[in-house]
Formats: structure tokens, C-alpha cells, sequence
């Protein structure tokens, strides 16, 4: 009898233990003892302080672009070029002739684009000029650069400019046509009487 109450005393022993271990453990579970649950505001990962890499390893400073201003030189006009390289002595430095444009134009009637105007500034330099020295437009001639081709004058010119009628340090201005082919860009100018002007290019 001793022996059957003991047992029974022994049973309910051990499920008492094993209630207050599961009261226990439910209690400590509850509070996050045993598992605690992370806090993500503290994570160093979702610092928002922080500024993220560049992506790809490229750099995240600004890369210079290159000027979009820069500028290409193109070939040089009458105009543009140096002054004493477009102006040539004439009847013994008793006056000078300068190049004012050598532009090409259309063919009055063809419509083609081989026809050149040259405009020249005729200025008188000495008092002693004589009736003979006289600038006839006429009889003015280009050639080609390389090859001496000669392109002569045709239709139009302004005619006869006489230095004896300009008053001293005056000047006048005259043109001539000539017929050059579209291809030809560069062109001497052959004016009697007058150093010739050499490489002179063509605008328009």
C-alpha cells in the first residue's frame, strides 16, 4: 500500500515539474528572451546617412566634356587674309593695286558657276604721273596655280582707269570677269604693268 502511494505521489511530482518548465518556457518566449527579434532601425546596413557606391566601379564625379566651342580654321578669303599679300606695286611703285574679292558667280546666261569677279582698288602714290600709265582691265589674265592654265577675261569689265586722272592718295575701283573651271580654288593674276598676285583663292 506504502509502494502504490509513493508512486502515485512520484506522478504527480513529475507533471508538476513539467507544467512549471512549460509555464516557464512560455513566459520567456512571450518577452523575447530566448528568441529576440532583430531590430531593424539599428542596422548598420539601412543607415540612411550613408550614400551608396557608384554602380560598376564608375566614378561618380562630374567627367569633363570637350568644348563644343572649339574652333576649325578653313581656308582664308581675300578679305580675311593678310592685307600686304593681296596689294602689289604698279608702274614703278607709282601707285599699288589690291585685291577687294576674287568671288565666283553664275554665268549670266548658262547658269554654271565658272565665272569669277575679280574687284581691284587702283590708288595713285606719285605726283608725276603721266597719261600712258593707264590700267586697261581688258587685257588682265589669270592662270592656275600648278598647272599655268590660263583663264582669259571675257564679257565684262570696267575698261580703262587712267592714274593720271586720280588725285594724289585717291583711289578707284574696277573689275574683270574671267571664265575658270568650278574645280580650280586658286588662281594668279596677271595685270600688266603691276607685280602679280600669286595663290589668290577663290570664295562663294
Amino acid at each position: 500500500m506504502n509502494n502504490f502511494l509513493s508512486g502515485i505521489a512520484l506522478v504527480f511530482s513529475t507533471l508538476a515539474l513539467l507544467m512549471s518548465g512549460a509555464v516557464l518556457y512560455l513566459d520567456l518566449t512571450t518577452r523575447g528572451v530566448l528568441y529576440p527579434q532583430a531590430n531593424l532601425s539599428e542596422d548598420p546596413t539601412h543607415d540612411k546617412d550613408k550614400n551608396p557606391s557608384p554602380l560598376g566601379g564608375i566614378s561618380s564625379e562630374p567627367t569633363a566634356v570637350p568644348d563644343s566651342n572649339t574652333v576649325i580654321e578653313a581656308p582664308q578669303s581675300v578679305s580675311e587674309s593678310k592685307a600686304d599679300e593681296f596689294i602689289q606695286p604698279a608702274f614703278n611703285s607709282k601707285a599699288t593695286v589690291e585685291l577687294i574679292s576674287v568671288k565666283r558667280i553664275k554665268h549670266p546666261e548658262k547658269g554654271t558657276r565658272n565665272i569669277v569677279n575679280v574687284r581691284l582698288r587702283f590708288r595713285r602714290l606719285a605726283e608725276n604721273a603721266t597719261k600712258n600709265e593707264t590700267f586697261d582691265l581688258s587685257d588682265t589674265q589669270a592662270r592656275h596655280s600648278e598647272t599655268n592654265e590660263v583663264y582669259k577675261q571675257i564679257i565684262n569689265s570696267t575698261g580703262l582707269i587712267t592714274l593720271q586722272t586720280l588725285p594724289l592718295n585717291a583711289s578707284a575701283e574696277g573689275y574683270f570677269w574671267l571664265e575658270i573651271p568650278e574645280r580650280t580654288t586658286t588662281i594668279d593674276i596677271v595685270i600688266p604693268k603691276t607685280e602679280m598676285f600669286r595663290n589668290v583663292p577663290i570664295t562663294g
